[in-house]
C-alpha cells in the first residue's frame, strides 16, 4: 500500500511544478507501472508533453520488530516532441532533479490512521539520462529520465501493532533511553 501511495504523492507533487503555465504549455503527469522505454514511447499515443512516474523495486532487508528497509527507485520519463532539439525535455528533467532531490513528499501526503506515515526518507538523484536514439528521432520525440533513490520502510510495529512511523523513529533514536534498575 506504502509504494502505491508513494509513487502518487510524487505524481502530486510533480504535477503541481508541471501545471499548464510551465513553458507555456499544459503539461500530463501520470503514474506508469514501470520502468518506460523507447519502445513503448514508439507503441503508444502520447502526450504532445508528458512525465510518467514510475517506482522501481529495489532490494529489501529486515529492519527489526518485523518491518522491512525497502531501497526504491523513483523513476520519472519525460516525453515532449524534439522540435527544440529536446531542450524543453532537459529543462523537465532539471526541474524534476530541483524538485525529488532531499525530497521525502510528505507535504504531498495525507494520513490516515491505517497510514499515519509513508515512512520514507528523502530522495537522493542517482541519474538523469537522455534516452535519445535514432527511432526517437525518427518519432521526433525526445526522452529524458530522472531516477531518485531512497529507503522506504514497510510493516507493522510487532509491539505496538502500529503502523511504521519515520519520525517516531528518528526521536527514539536522538532521545537516549533512561533505565533504572532497583536492586534490593
Amino acid at each position: 500500500m506504502r509504494i502505491a501511495l508513494l509513487r502518487s504523492t510524487a505524481v502530486a507533487a510533480t504535477a503541481g511544478v508541471f501545471h499548464a503555465g510551465w513553458n507555456g504549455q499544459p503539461w500530463t503527469v501520470r503514474p506508469h507501472p514501470g520502468v518506460f522505454d523507447r519502445r513503448e514511447l514508439v507503441a503508444r499515443q502520447l502526450a504532445a508533453q508528458e512525465i510518467r512516474i514510475a517506482i522501481e523495486g529495489g532490494v529489501a532487508a529486515g529492519a527489526g520488530d518485523g518491518m522491512v528497509d525497502l531501497q526504491v527507485v523513483l523513476s520519472a520519463f519525460v516525453i515532449c516532441n524534439r522540435s527544440d532539439d529536446g531542450e524543453i525535455a532537459s529543462n523537465a528533467a532539471e526541474s524534476i532533479v530541483a524538485l525529488w532531490h532531499n525530497n521525502n513528499f510528505v507535504a504531498n501526503f495525507t494520513p490516515t490512521p491505517e497510514i499515519p506515515s509513508l515512512g520514507v526518507q528523502p530522495f537522493v538523484v542517482t541519474r538523469v539520462e537522455n534516452m535519445y536514439s535514432g527511432e526517437m528521432h525518427k518519432q521526433g520525440a525526445a526522452l529524458w529520465s530522472v531516477s531518485a533513490a531512497s529507503v522506504l520502510r514497510l510493516g507493522d510495529d510487532q509491539i505496538s501493532g502500529a503502523a511504521y512511523n519515520l519520525q517516531q523513529l528518528i526521536i527514539e533514536e536522538a532521545t537516549p533511553s533512561l533505565q533504572t534498575t532497583t536492586i534490593e
